[in-house]
């Protein structure tokens, strides 16, 4: 990476290869997380040249295609947390007030 039939382009020119999303460009941090930390176990292929990090406009076309294809996450439960049940909340009212508090 980089071949010879794909043309090279530094992260912080990708957003201006990619589709508008609700009429903002992507930032060029995002383009450079899908490089580094991916999404749903897919990263964008790049390589850094120089210190500076450059993908593929056929990587771009196929990291988007494979995040297209890939499977919904499921469901996030949110506000859940693990109260104490009215027993043990008894128990830490006596322990309180048996301790002046």
């Amino acid at each position: 990476m980089p071949l010879p039939d794909e043309t090279p382009v530094a992260l912080t020119d990708a957003p201006f290869h990619l589709p508008r999303r609700r009429g903002k460009k992507v930032h060029y941090a995002t383009v450079y997380r899908w490089a580094t930390k991916g999404t749903r176990g897919r990263v964008l292929e790049s390589q850094l040249v120089g210190g500076v990090r450059y993908t593929t406009l056929g990587a771009l076309r196929r990291y988007c295609n494979a995040a297209e294809s890939a499977p919904p996450l499921p469901p996030r439960r949110c506000g859940v947390t693990s109260l104490p049940t009215t027993p043990e909340l008894r128990a830490i009212e006596q322990a309180l007030s048996d301790a002046g508090l």
